[in-house]
């Protein structure tokens, strides 16, 4: 009898199509018992847009001394909650497990580290507009990534001479598609963070507690032309993912109002 390969054992192609498609899954469910319809109402009357006709201010009464306007009650009341939540800083504190002096200063580093990433990374943006999100649309999120092509390139690894096909009139090495082969530069990285609403991840609905999934798939939007830059040998597919706007005009998302970018979906 043949078994059936664990999901997250499988070839990576066939894993991706797995979580692709429980996505859509996930996706239909919050759809088909309105939680999706509800969220959209939801963040609409939290900005205002309650009613299907204008906001525009009219008047009635017999002689016009009656002024109709729209008061965004809803809004208030999310504004005051987010404001109360948020309105003090969260405070983090390492603390040192041993009474060395290493190790102290090890958690005074910590805490400077956690002051910076507060502060100058906007982090504690990140967590005022996630709790936003928890108020207005029931949930919100905070990825922390590790984004290895940040800060200083303090090394470079050289090209490989296995790889070089050819060399240009101008002496750069090419590569057997005529690319100009370059040396590669090793940044020092840095964390990055990301709020995301519950449009943007998707999760098992049966499972009764965060701690017992066993697969989340979280959807940020990224600049192709980085993309690109970042990973060359997958080009030709990046440039026909489509873009953060051609999601949105596919009504696949209807959260806030975004200029046309180049920003294109990653999901992980």
């Amino acid at each position: 009898m043949e078994h059936s390969i664990y999901f997250a054992a499988d070839e990576a192609e066939k894993t991706a199509a797995y979580l692709n498609q429980r996505t859509k899954e996930w996706f239909k469910h919050i759809t088909v018992n309105n939680y999706l319809s509800k969220i959209k109402k939801s963040w609409a009357a939290y900005h205002g847009n309650f009613y299907s006709s204008s906001h525009e201010i009219s008047f009635g009464g017999e002689q016009g001394e009656l002024v109709n306007l729209a008061v965004n009650h809803y809004g208030n009341l999310c504004t005051h909650m987010l404001n109360m939540v948020t309105g003090s800083r969260p405070s983090f504190q390492c603390r040192a497990i041993n009474t060395d002096r290493k190790s102290k200063i090890q958690a005074e580093l910590g805490n400077g580290l956690l002051e910076y990433y507060m502060r100058e990374k906007r982090l504690e943006r990140n967590i005022k507009d996630a709790v936003e999100y928890a108020i207005v649309l029931g949930s919100g999120f905070v990825k922390m990534e590790w984004n290895a092509t940040k800060g200083e390139a303090d090394e470079m690894i050289d090209i490989d001479p296995e790889e070089i096909a050819d060399f240009d009139e101008d002496g750069n090495p090419l590569d057997e598609d005529g690319n100009i082969l370059r040396p590669t530069p090793i940044y020092d990285g840095d964390v990055d963070f990301y709020t995301l609403s519950p449009f943007d991840v998707a999760f098992d609905p049966t499972k009764e507690s965060p701690e017992l999934q066993e697969w989340v798939v979280i959807r940020t939007f990224v600049n192709r032309h980085n993309l690109k830059e970042k990973y060359p040998e997958f080009a030709d597919e990046i440039m026909k993912i489509g873009t953060k706007d051609e999601e949105y005009s596919n009504n696949r998302i209807s959260l806030t109002s975004y200029d046309k970018t180049e920003d294109i979906p990653v999901y992980e």
